[in-house]
């Protein structure tokens, strides 16, 4: 595993969003990192450990303790850090559990801690605590989505209230996605699927391929 950029944000001694290009550094793979006391180098290290495994790089700071005390309130805390594995790219994004503000009226609230990590081929997979899932697909799209004409957050959030369903298209983290979204009749609960339009595309493709050989075939011309 071999870390290509670092987003470190409201975390420990940073107040605002930082962001540490690794792959700027060449690649011999070793790094240095100094600065005084305080100046935040451990912290480095527990982004990377709290993005990976959701808990600091050693046993004296705990993941609730990472809300840094310098940010201002609207400075939403998350670790967001690339990496390479097998030549492949992989983006993993992590917050801690800590207090933000309302979204509606005043007062506070309490942010989940949650996780979103994001495949090379575009695929997202949500964290593992099942309470936390519908807010974290729904934190994601609204704070990552960017809509098309024919839809927008606005829809999904009506629909989501209305129990209607639907498709369209959307960008995350970069990578154009269908959205689909139906409930399922019980519980209020809603089936969801957000596929690459890529990995769509390539398996419509090989439909294709694979229906024209069959063709070929009964005709006689392979």
């Amino acid at each position: 595993m071999k870390p290509m950029k670092l987003v470190i944000s409201a975390f420990g001694p940073y107040a605002d969003r930082t962001e540490i290009a690794f792959d700027r550094f060449g690649g011999q793979g070793l790094y240095l990192i100094t600065g005084d006391t305080g100046a935040g180098k451990t912290t480095i290290f527990d982004a990377i450990a709290f993005a990976l495994y959701g808990e600091a790089s050693g046993d004296v700071r705990r993941s609730d303790m990472f809300r840094s005390k310098y940010a201002k309130d609207e400075v939403p805390t998350y670790v967001e850090l690339t990496f390479l594995y097998r030549d492949k790219t992989y983006t993993i994004k992590r917050n801690p559990e800590y207090y933000r503000p309302k979204g509606r009226g005043s007062g506070y609230t309490l942010q989940k801690a949650d996780a979103v990590l994001t495949y090379p081929d575009g695929r997202i997979l949500f964290s593992s605590a099942a309470d936390a899932q519908p807010g974290n697909f729904l934190t994601h799209l609204h704070d990552e989505g960017e809509f098309h004409r024919e839809g927008s957050w606005e829809d999904v959030e009506r629909d989501w209230h209305d129990g209607r369903a639907r498709m369209l298209l959307c960008k995350t983290g970069g990578v154009e996605q269908y959205l689909c979204y139906q409930p399922v009749g019980f519980g209020g609960w809603m089936l969801v699927s957000m596929t690459p339009v890529a990995v769509v595309n390539a398996s419509m493709d090989r439909f294709m391929l694979a229906t024209f050989a069959v063709l070929a075939g009964l005709f006689g011309l392979i």
